[in-house]
């Protein structure tokens, strides 16, 4: 049993199907499906396939094959019989590929019109389907037409964040001795620094002590200008009192000399070191400009060392986008071979599944519509049936009146001829004993051959 789903059209299906592909421009009618003829319905299946979505050309229904033909005898005997082949064997394909695979090369020589119907139909039913899912197929090539475009500027874009790459890499190679000495330079003035400001802490706590002497030796000095004063009031009561005990004046005397030339030492003393920390304070301010000079190096070295992270940070973004990129395009490409995969699936499931709910829908149809006439039929069988049982009842009743009107009449005949039959076969029967016996008596053998002792 064949194996198909697309529905079987009738005649004047097929010829509007072939008007709406043909665009009104058609050569055939209803007679030529109804009684079809060889090189009408091959022309209607030429001109079928040169307008389906197939691929097969026109000129490749007619041609002669090449390999093969010195092989045959008398190849001028196959001229038509090779291109005949050719096309029933296109035609095979073709509705192979439509869902029917029963087509002979006799459905060319002798079409019939149920199975040139049913070829028809799988014909139309695939250039509808093409034509319908041709859209899905179009928009889907547009996509991938776009996704081709968006992966080419991509590329153009990766190619370019590769020649910035290369040419910032360059340059950080053309620069990476600066910034070794740049690094090298920092790391010396970092431990200079830190030697300054060690020494800068000790420098300041040297002042811290030498005020805090200062200060000491400030109160001791005020503490002595308060003794002068304390010991000119007490001189100049000495004086009155010299003339009173001049040994006790020389002592004091004495005294406040060792007094006065230990406080100049001192003051000698303050003033050296007074004179150190001037000069500590000189280098200290040498210190501090150096200082501020390296910290405006460090600064800048700093900034240098900023913009080359930033450069480096900027490299590390350009790779983050272009890694981002690459995964957006392969996300980008298998999403579309993906939706093509779907495509495809949806495109063959919906085609089976339309074939499949068409085929039901239209076996139920049939199914409904035989079942209706089938009832119909039966209903008009049963009013018949009806009308011919009363009729045959009548008839019945008719037949039963005349067959006991007969039987009595028969019954009367019977015993008529009962009775005739047996006076006449009585008689019969005596005439033909009387007759047997005059017959018997004339042949006795005893009476025509005497015996030996009658005859002496």
């Amino acid at each position: 049993m064949p194996h198909y789903e697309c529905p079987t059209l009738t005649a004047p299906e097929i010829l509007a199907n072939l008007d709406e592909f043909f665009g009104g421009d058609v050569h055939y009618n209803e007679a030529d499906l109804l009684k079809p003829q060889p090189h009408k319905i091959r022309q209607l299946y030429a001109d079928l396939l040169s307008v389906s979505n197939i691929g097969v050309r026109p000129e490749n229904f007619t041609i002669m094959p090449v390999h093969g033909m010195h092989s045959v005898q008398s190849p001028e005997l196959h001229e038509e019989s090779y291109p005949l082949v050719t096309f029933s064997l296109i035609m095979q394909r073709v509705l192979v590929a439509c869902g029917v695979d029963d087509f002979k090369i006799w459905d060319i020589t002798s079409p019939k019109p149920k199975r040139t119907a049913r070829f028809l139909s799988a014909l139309i039913n695939w250039k509808k389907l093409t034509d319908d899912r041709m859209k899905v197929y179009e928009k889907i090539k547009e996509d991938s037409a776009l996704l081709q475009e968006k992966r080419v500027e991509l590329l153009a874009a990766k190619d370019e964040i590769k020649s910035k790459i290369n040419k910032i890499k360059a340059a950080q190679a053309e620069k990476a001795p600066q910034v070794e000495q740049l690094q090298q330079e920092i790391e010396e003035m970092d431990s200079k620094m830190a030697e300054m400001l060690k020494h800068q802490g000790e420098v300041q706590l040297e002042v811290q002590q030498i005020k805090a002497d200062i200060a000491d030796k400030t109160a001791r000095t005020d503490q002595i200008k308060c003794r002068e004063v304390a010991n000119k009031e007490e001189a100049e009561k000495i004086r009155s009192r010299i003339v009173q005990s001049p040994e006790k004046m020389k002592s004091d005397i004495a005294r406040m000399k060792h007094n006065i030339q230990s406080l100049k030492m001192m003051k000698e003393d303050s003033g050296i070191k007074l004179q150190e920390l001037y000069l500590l304070k000189q280098k200290q301010h040498a210190m501090l400009e150096n200082a501020k000079h390296g910290v405006k190096l460090i600064s800048a070295i700093k900034a240098e060392q900023q913009k080359l992270r930033e450069a480096e940070e900027e490299l590390i973004k350009i790779q983050d986008k272009k890694c981002h990129q690459k995964d957006v395009l392969s996300e980008i490409s298998a999403k579309a071979n993906q939706m093509k995969r779907q495509a495809s699936t949806k495109q063959e499931k919906l085609s089976k599944l339309a074939l499949q709910q068409e085929t039901k829908m239209r076996s139920i149809m049939e199914d409904i519509e035989a079942v209706t006439r089938e009832r119909d039929a039966l209903m008009a069988k049963k009013s018949e049936n009806n009308k011919e049982v009363m009729k045959y009842a009548e008839e019945k009743e008719q037949i039963q009146r005349e067959m006991e009107l007969k039987k009595r009449s028969y019954e009367e005949e019977m015993k008529e001829m009962t009775n005739l039959y047996e006076h006449d076969l009585l008689q019969t029967v005596e005439e033909y004993h009387k007759s047997i016996a005059v017959a018997y008596d004339e042949n006795n053998p005893w009476t025509v051959f005497p015996t030996n002792d009658e005859s002496s």
